[in-house]
């Protein structure tokens, strides 16, 4: 067995931390889907929620596989050790969810 190279590790632990905000961004927007549709600033997701009658259901949905695909696309990149395209994709996603975070302090989600 191979042993995981510390650049390794460091790249799953960070996906890991995303994919919990990630989650934690779905539970708020079912927690919060009977206001969400009035306060969400991101006219895309404000689109999706129109679409969806004011529920969140396909919002959630489309940014679950959105971020699934990222996530496997890391995954591989870390298997394949192509670091660039590892560090590019986590920078990403981190920079995303950071937004999202950001959002629910000054909002006070």
């Amino acid at each position: 067995m191979v042993k995981p190279k510390k650049k390794q590790i460091i790249a799953a632990a960070v996906l890991v931390v995303v994919l919990a905000v990630s989650a934690y961004d779905a539970y708020r927007c079912v927690v919060d889907q009977a206001i969400l549709a009035s306060v969400e600033i991101n006219p895309i997701c404000a689109w999706l929620i129109k679409l969806d009658a004011g529920r969140v259901a396909i919002l959630i949905g489309v940014k679950t596989f959105g971020t699934g695909v990222v996530a496997a696309f890391i995954a591989s990149c870390i298997a394949l050790k192509k670091w660039v395209w590892t560090w590019a994709g986590i920078v990403a996603l981190v920079l995303t969810q950071a937004m999202v975070m950001a959002c629910y302090g000054m909002f006070g989600a």
